[in-house]
């Protein structure tokens, strides 16, 4: 066996190495670190059951990198929602300014349905879909997106607020409810009689009942959760819910057809629509009452009392001359309330809006309510 400066050793030939191993290790670990690098052997000593370099290995073997991938994954992790939460913060901030664009969208939908209504007004005295403002104004183009509107008359529609005129019942609408909630709401005679005097008793002023089935305070405060009645006008369709006899299904089958204006509006007979129509004429067929709506479409009245000589109704009143002064305080045909429902779309936002305009006798028009919601 060749010399070498250092060289593995057999530990059966090594009696001093067994016999004091603290000095003989001692030793080696002064002379591996300088020698090891001279042995031929280095490689078999580690892998020769029978030799071994007397280097020993040491004890943090693999924490250096055990460390490195912890802070690795700690970046990682760290990077990743920082990113997130840029991101978030991105979207918000574009939510939010095309939230204001489409605020501004719809209030310039509104000016000019304004200046629509005020220029229809000064041409004429009466109001039909045959007019510029009954125009739908189709999806136009917008930066990010599209607007579309229409406008649309409200007093083709039952104001509930009508069932009290200056503090007394009107009987006639009183009874045109009842059968709109018969017939379109498919409720019973006695169901939708129950509604009609619980819904009088929550509009008007007093606290006395409406016999046999109305409902004042006594009733509410009774309640699991009480409240006390309203006792004025209603001024959104959701307070029916609250309102003692409500039907959910009923309501939502006559919503087309009712309204919440303050009390007094007239029904224009050139946009009723054949519904109400059939409420108010129901002595005539459905044909009749039929060709009497597209009568009126084709050439809408200029003064209600032209109502009364179309043919289908002068037929009518021949037998019964009731009619006309049953109907004839309900009846106009000019619009002050109208009904403004447009649509924003601007990336992934849709805002629609309700906006309810006034037009007065002095041709001004003014918002008096608006309703947003978001999509």
């Amino acid at each position: 066996m060749p010399h070498y400066p250092f060289s593995p050793m057999r530990l059966s030939e090594n009696t001093d190495f067994r016999q004091n191993k603290a000095k003989n290790t001692v030793l080696a670990d002064k002379i591996v670190w300088n020698n090891f690098k001279h042995c031929p052997r280095r490689g078999e000593a580690y892998g020769h059951a029978d030799y071994r370099c007397v280097l020993r290995q040491p004890h943090n073997k693999g924490i250096a990198l055990l460390t490195c991938l912890v802070i690795v994954a700690i970046i990682t992790i760290s990077v990743s929602k920082l990113t997130a939460t840029e991101f978030l913060a991105i979207r918000l901030t574009q939510q939010l300014i095309h939230k204001e664009q489409a605020k501004l969208y719809l209030l310039g939908a509104e000016s000019l349905s304004q200046l629509v209504l005020k220029e229809d007004g000064r041409q004429t005295k009466i109001d039909s879909y045959q007019e510029n403002w009954s125009n739908k104004m189709p999806a136009m183009p917008i930066e990010g997106g599209s607007i579309q509107g229409q406008l649309d008359d409200l007093q083709n529609k039952l104001n509930l607020n009508n069932l009290i005129i200056d503090n007394k019942v009107n009987p006639h609408f009183s009874q045109l409810l009842i059968d709109l909630l018969t017939q379109q709401g498919k409720l019973s005679n006695n169901e939708a009689s129950l509604f009609v005097q619980s819904l009088t008793d929550w509009i008007d002023s007093n606290d006395k009942v409406t016999l046999p089935e109305g409902a004042e305070d006594f009733y509410y405060l009774g309640l699991t959760k009480p409240y006390r009645c309203a006792n004025t006008q209603i001024n959104d369709l959701g307070e029916l819910k609250i309102i003692k006899g409500f039907n959910e299904q009923a309501i939502e089958n006559i919503k087309p057809y009712i309204s919440t204006l303050p009390s007094g509006t007239l029904l224009n007979i050139n946009t009723l629509s054949q519904t109400l129509m059939s409420l108010l004429l129901p002595e005539l067929s459905s044909s009749e009452v039929e060709s009497i709506v597209n009568t009126i479409k084709k050439r809408p009245l200029k003064d209600k009392n032209k109502f009364w000589s179309i043919n289908e109704i002068s037929n009518l009143l021949k037998n019964n001359n009731d009619i006309k002064n049953r109907l004839n305080p309900l009846l106009t045909v000019k619009t002050h309330y109208f009904i403004l429902k447009t649509e924003v779309k601007l990336g992934q936002l849709v805002i629609n809006l309700e906006s309810i305009l006034k037009r007065d006798e002095n041709n001004s028009v003014s918002v008096i309510k608006r309703q947003t919601k978001y999509y």
